[in-house]
């Protein structure tokens, strides 16, 4: 337990929206593949169905409200605020790619004109302050983008860190290259200075909670999707992975 942790509601909740979202956009890829002759463009309206369920999945909840954004003239996307009266936290939800390499994030190589590397920000004085630490594991991960995003970022739009906010977190959810089921869910808060993804909590095993079943038939509209590499952002959004020291761990010296 961290003072980080958000509250096991709304992390059900969190889980419980982007499973619903997932199934929802199965659905949705299964009928277009029936109904039309083409239809690869839909594989990239899965983050549309997924932050929509989340937005219906918190709606009940007084401390978390929804609001749209918007980068460039195309691209919208949902970012969650949460109010527990002694901050505001700002949460975004992500699909990963994780590779199994052996080196970290390099901030020298940060675009500092990208909106998730102004966002991480928002967490520097839990950085600076030695409250958010992480203790380094050897793996990378890379934060998928839509094409319109993919353009907001290309077009040198200018993208401020949200003013009001203490915290910011990315709710990371992998999606296995074989199986195409959702395989993990993360609360992470990302690291500006070092370009690391601080885990915070694993959420996978509230993925059984959440109610939803996906089965085989549903997931084979997308058994054949390859993501081109171009859709794993190259330029400042490519973060390594630390798990949070806890107490214990930090009195032994975690970094």
């Amino acid at each position: 337990m961290s003072k980080f942790d958000l509250p096991a509601s709304l992390e059900q909740q969190l889980v419980n929206g982007i499973m619903s979202g997932y199934k929802s956009y199965l659905g949705v890829r299964r009928n277009a593949q029936e109904e039309l002759a083409v239809s690869g463009a839909y594989a990239w309206v899965k983050g549309n169905h997924i932050d929509s369920s989340v937005k219906d999945s918190i709606q009940d909840l007084e401390s978390v409200a929804a609001g749209v954004d918007k980068a460039g003239y195309t691209w919208e996307y949902l970012q969650f605020s949460y109010d527990d009266g002694d901050g505001k936290a700002l949460i975004i939800v992500k699909n990963t790619r994780s590779t199994d390499r052996n080196f970290g994030g390099k901030p020298g190589r940060a675009n500092h004109e990208n909106y998730l590397y102004e966002y991480a920000g928002i967490n520097n004085s839990a950085v600076r302050s030695g409250e958010l630490r992480g203790i380094r594991k050897n793996r990378q991960i890379q934060l998928e983008l839509s094409f319109p995003e993919l353009e907001a970022i290309h077009s040198n739009s200018v993208i401020e860190k949200p003013s009001g906010f203490d915290r910011f977190y990315i709710v990371t959810y992998e999606i296995d290259d074989i199986s195409k089921m959702i395989s993990a869910i993360k609360l992470t808060m990302p690291n500006q200075e070092t370009m690391r993804l601080v885990e915070i909590a694993d959420l996978t095993p509230l993925i059984k909670g959440s109610g939803v079943t996906i089965n085989e038939d549903e997931l084979a509209a997308v058994k054949n999707d390859k993501i081109p590499e171009g859709v794993y952002s190259s330029e400042g959004q490519s973060f390594g992975y630390e798990v949070a020291g806890k107490e214990k761990e930090d009195n032994q010296g975690a970094q």
